[in-house]
């Protein structure tokens, strides 16, 4: 779900043609900063086409993309279903999010002019891409049939085209986790929804909101979500070759469109990347487990905390892991040119207490939440340009 709803959200963001520039008020902030909700009757919308000016010109300021390089995206964006992206298509995106015991579960809503079937023709790329990486570890014999008592099927990964109240929906088994992906879609809103399988309790809701079957509300003023996970050695092995897997394949691609002197430079710099990702994959293996809390308000700012607490085997372990992060960090914190970037990624706290590794982050307000954004679209912007 997390990587297929980043994409979409991301894509659109970061080469998106907005609204020409205008005088930025507290609340046109507010209306660019996107706030999860618990309840689907409190959907909040966040105006995308404000988001992706202020993204914009960030970039150009910066000169991340250039005019030519953002027509190459606005092209790919309308290819993956965003009819006439810019001004004339008004969309919003929303997101609903519940916790049930260490089960979490969402929906994505955007709302605007789509071609769903390029729309679903994009998820469903990712999800191949998802299902031929892990079809091995649940094609062993009756594993995934016998834990529900059925026949098992020739292929756990069987997409089926259904309707669920009135929408239109593709449904994608995700049996490594006994959980399914549904993108539903009706009048002119799109819903991508992650949950237990079978469980569709929150994706109705929320689709009888979309019809106007259920009221909307005002929010609450504050919204939670935690979301715990312990992978297994096997998953872990499976998320690490993966990881070297598409690090290989953006090394050649990046290295082929290099020539000569330049290419020296940038096997220097795949040797940097290469570093972060062997600390990203040792802290991986040494992983017990880990619990991402997030809580949003919406009283006067928009604020927002993150921590991330993950367990290790003993003290030791966390202190090294610990140790690998601040190291991380600096690095990204001395190769920023602007101050205002080298403070926000100084925002981040890394600490530990006893096994554990303490990572927060507070953004106080839609400022310091649209600065962390245009930060992370930086990396993004980069590694879809060396796809272009």
């Amino acid at each position: 779900m997390k990587r297929l709803t980043s994409f979409l959200v991301l894509a659109m963001v970061v080469v998106w043609l907005g609204v020409p520039a205008g005088a930025t008020t507290t609340d046109e902030l507010n209306d660019a900063v996107l706030f999860f909700v618990n309840d689907p009757q409190e959907l909040a919308f966040a105006d995308l086409n404000k988001l992706i000016e202020r993204n914009k010109i960030f970039h150009q300021e910066r000169g991340t993309l250039g005019e030519d390089q953002i027509q190459s995206f606005y092209r790919h964006i309308a290819e993956h279903g965003v009819r006439n992206p810019g001004p004339e298509n008004q969309v919003r995106v929303a997101y609903v999010v519940q916790n049930q015991g260490l089960d979490t579960q969402g929906v994505l809503v955007l709302k605007g002019d789509f071609d769903r079937a390029k729309v679903l023709e994009t998820v469903k790329k990712h999800y191949v891409q998802h299902s031929s990486e892990h079809e091995a570890a649940v094609t062993q014999p009756d594993r995934f049939a016998a834990a529900h008592g059925e026949i098992k099927p020739a292929n756990p990964y069987v997409e089926t085209e259904s309707v669920i109240d009135g929408a239109q929906a593709h449904i994608f088994p995700m049996p490594l986790k006994n959980r399914e992906l549904i993108m539903a879609s009706t009048g002119d809103y799109i819903l991508i929804s992650s949950a237990g399988r079978g469980n569709r309790a929150l994706l109705r809701r929320t689709i009888a909101v979309a019809q106007g079957k259920l009221p909307l509300r005002e929010p609450a003023p504050n919204s939670k979500v935690v979301m715990t996970f312990a992978p297994s050695a096997s998953e872990k092995d499976q998320m690490g070759k993966g990881i070297w897997k598409r690090y290989d394949q953006q090394k050649r691609d990046s290295l082929a469109t290099h020539k000569h002197l330049k290419k020296m430079g940038e096997r220097f710099r795949q040797k940097v990347i290469k570093n972060k990702v062997e600390c990203f994959v040792d802290s991986l293996e040494e992983l017990e487990q880990g619990t991402l809390t997030v809580q949003r308000g919406r009283q006067g700012e928009m604020t927002k905390v993150a921590t991330l607490e993950a367990s290790f085997a003993s003290a030791d372990q966390a202190n090294d892991v610990k140790k690998r992060l601040v190291k991380h960090m600096v690095k990204e914190i001395k190769r920023q040119d602007d101050v205002k970037d080298k403070f926000a990624l100084g925002n981040v706290s890394i600490t530990t207490q006893g096994n554990k590794v303490l990572v927060r982050c507070q953004l106080r307000d839609s400022k310091e939440q649209l600065h962390a954004f245009h930060l992370i679209s930086t990396y993004v912007s980069k590694g879809m340009m060396e796809r272009l």
